[in-house]
């Protein structure tokens, strides 16, 4: 990067910078976390190989104009207390009596995951219109790992999940030492794949001292109960559906779980793993805070591989309509000049188009 020091100049080697846009949007997403100088440094180093000193990155920051952690975005207060209150109520229960102190040993040791299909029949007399939501969760980070709205069982939830459980191993190119779910029947390729790969990946691991799938009562499954109970308050989310609503409900589970990963964790001095810090920078520099990586690599073949394996594909595992409805649908909102679906419009968009697939004949 020019006019920084680099190996060679001036005697000092700060390793390799980035490109100016990466770095700004690094700084950017420090600066959201609220995360200490020495925070950002460490980042910097793990993220990007940088070795820079204090006054360098108060330099780098005034000249992108990054917020310092005294001075910090302007926060969503509401929803700041909302997941504050989420954080200290790690059993998602509100004392309910199901308190389980949790533990683990580093990233990736433990991902717990859940789907959560509560409250979804639709206000409109339209019949029973489900809208599950399924996600993954870093037991010791507290990152939330993949967080995705799934067509209900129209051609088998536990293919779909089989799916979306490799997008998570695709998107880290890696699966956790361990996997907790409930005792669902949706989970038997995920287990499958878990195991197969656990025994490729990391034959050394004694599957009896850890399992690489464990099943609790959903109640005991804390780490992704938890969440479901935030998002239970949010009765938007369980109220879209079909065709129009699953990409708005996603955009918002989008919205959130990269709010959630980089909001502070209420500081719990009794708390056995991290807190008083951000989930994303927990993940990103976990042996700042005394764990280890514990993901086991995985080559993008073997992922190929076994998502050709699935009976069905993942196009149509995760489709929420069939091709031909799709096509009609899509049809129908091109000819509205196709606008953008939101929130705040998408029942006006829905009411729109509702006459006019009725009078398109599907």
């Amino acid at each position: 990067m020019p006019g920084h020091n680099e190996a060679g100049k001036n005697g000092v080697d700060n390793g390799t910078w980035p490109l100016e846009e990466d770095l700004k949007a690094s700084l950017l997403q420090y600066a959201k976390e609220s995360l200490s100088i020495d925070q950002r440094l460490h980042q910097l180093q793990d993220e990007h190989g940088l070795h820079i000193k204090r006054c360098t990155l108060l330099k780098l920051q005034k000249k992108h104009s990054i917020p310092t952690v005294w001075k910090p975005p302007p926060p969503d207060q509401a929803a700041q207390l909302i997941l504050n209150k989420v954080a200290a109520d790690t059993s998602g229960l509100n004392g309910a009596g199901h308190h389980t102190e949790l533990t683990s040993m580093g990233v990736f040791a433990e991902v717990c995951c859940d789907g959560h299909d509560e409250g979804n029949a639709l206000g409109l007399q339209l019949g029973p219109v489900n809208l599950p939501i399924y996600g993954f969760r870093c037991k010791w980070s507290g990152v939330i790992l993949h967080l995705v709205v799934v067509p209900n069982d129209r051609l088998g939830l536990a293919t779909t999940i089989g799916h979306v459980f490799l997008d998570l191993v695709d998107a880290y190119k890696a699966i956790p030492l361990k996997i907790t779910v409930d005792k669902g029947s949706e989970t038997g390729e995920m287990f499958a794949m878990q195991s197969s790969l656990r025994r490729n990946y990391a034959p050394g691991i004694s599957e009896n001292e850890h399992p690489p799938m464990v099943f609790l009562k959903s109640i005991h499954n804390t780490t992704i109960e938890g969440i479901w109970h935030w998002l239970h308050a949010n009765h938007e989310a369980s109220s879209l559906f079909n065709w129009l609503w699953p990409p708005i409900c996603q955009a918002i589970l989008n919205d959130f779980v990269a709010y959630w990963n980089s909001h502070r964790i209420q500081t719990q001095h009794n708390k056995l793993m991290p807190s008083g810090a951000t989930p994303r920078d927990v993940i990103t520099s976990p042996q700042a805070y005394g764990g280890e990586h514990c993901s086991i690599l995985v080559p993008q073949d073997a992922i190929d591989a076994l998502c050709k394996n699935i009976p069905i594909n993942r196009e149509e595992a995760l489709n929420f309509c069939d091709e031909h409805f799709s096509n009609t649908t899509d049809g129908v909102w091109n000819d509205l000049n196709s606008p953008p679906c939101t929130v705040s419009n998408g029942w006006e968009i829905f009411t729109k188009m509702l006459p006019l697939l009725s009078a398109s004949g599907h």
